[in-house]
């Protein structure tokens, strides 16, 4: 029976608290209280050389830096052994009769600290070197360990700390045999996301048993949301995107410029060793026509030398991107 049969309606057509999945979360967009971030920022230089800024941002959670986060929110039951008497599910029968899913959008407060620093290095490299890293606080994660009374479709939620990072260079580098009067800038970055205190997940999670014994004894398993499972698919569907602890990207890339800056062509490689070793390759030329007119031309080659296979990996090249290869045409005029 379908979960909203008893709605109005047949069918549950909004959220709990008026919320808009990735639009609007449980919060008035007029109330500058309830709508606002605030951070602080300190800068200044060594006298050696080293550029630096200490930062802190307390801010809604936008959720748009590939963390595999948890956007929804359904009434978590405590009772597992009598679900029937909880609270929750006692909530969302309310809910599911007036047409209104027992879950929620979820947008919240999270604090952030973070450094980043720079440093010319002019005697032996001739390179810039560049540094970022923040602790993010309260990231909210699914979690297989524990009960919502949309279990089969939404698990619970746990509260993780993420520490994020950059390390990254630029270089001016002359390769006369391409560009005899203009040198070329390589750079390069080296991106990471660390879940601090991510639990071991059984792998039999899959098994309503072993998930619901898993539950009571109170175990945690961090999922990501990108392969929540659909009960009508049976047994083993869903569920297999674990969060892992670990998540790497790394690119480099060479812009140069010819015919005075009007031609300037760029090619990168993106790679994510850490989800099957997929990455992408790009190109792109810039050429401006006069200093209004400018044309570009681009190629993207998402690269999967391991085969098409299921993986969510959150930076989205084996997933979101996976098979959109493109090349593009651009026509720029600027007045």
């Amino acid at each position: 029976m379908d979960l909203c049969a008893t709605a109005p309606t047949g069918r549950c057509d909004r959220l709990m608290n008026d919320t808009i999945l990735f639009k609007q979360g449980d919060y008035s967009r007029w109330d500058p209280l309830e709508n606002s971030q605030i951070g602080l920022r300190f800068h200044a230089a060594t006298p050696q050389g080293v550029e630096f800024t200490l930062n802190y941002l307390h801010q809604r959670w936008s959720g748009d830096d590939g963390t595999p986060f948890a956007p929804i929110r359904s009434p978590r039951v405590f009772d597992i052994d009598n679900v029937a008497q909880d609270p929750a599910s006692s909530y969302s029968r309310q809910l599911i009769d007036q047409g209104i899913l027992p879950a929620e959008y979820i947008t919240p407060y999270v604090n952030t600290i973070g450094i980043s620093a720079n440093y010319a290095e002019e005697q032996f490299t001739q390179t810039v070197y560049r540094m970022e890293t923040i602790l993010d606080f309260g990231i909210p994660f699914y979690d297989r360990g524990k009960l919502t009374v949309l279990d089969n479709w939404v698990p619970g939620i746990t509260l993780k700390n993420m520490w994020k990072g950059m390390i990254g260079f630029d270089r001016s580098t002359w390769i006369r045999p391409l560009n005899k009067k203009s040198s070329f800038l390589i750079t390069g970055q080296l991106f990471w996301h660390y879940v601090i205190n991510n639990p071991d997940c059984p792998d039999n999670l899959w098994d309503p048993d072993a998930r619901a014994n898993f539950q009571k004894a109170g175990g945690s398993c961090l999922t990501g949301a990108t392969d929540l499972p659909d009960p009508t698919s049976g047994l083993g569907a869903g569920y297999r995107d674990k969060v892992r602890t670990w998540e790497v990207l790394a690119n480099i890339g060479a812009v140069g410029f010819y015919r005075g800056g009007s031609i300037i062509p760029i090619v990168a490689f993106v790679v994510d060793p850490m989800n099957k070793f997929v990455g992408e390759i790009v190109w792109a030329v810039d050429y401006f026509v006069t200093p209004n007119v400018a044309v570009n031309v681009a190629q993207r080659l998402f690269l999967s030398p391991t085969g098409n296979l299921d993986v969510f990996g959150p930076w989205g090249f084996s997933s979101i991107s996976k098979g959109r290869s493109e090349t593009s045409l651009r026509l720029t005029y600027q007045f």
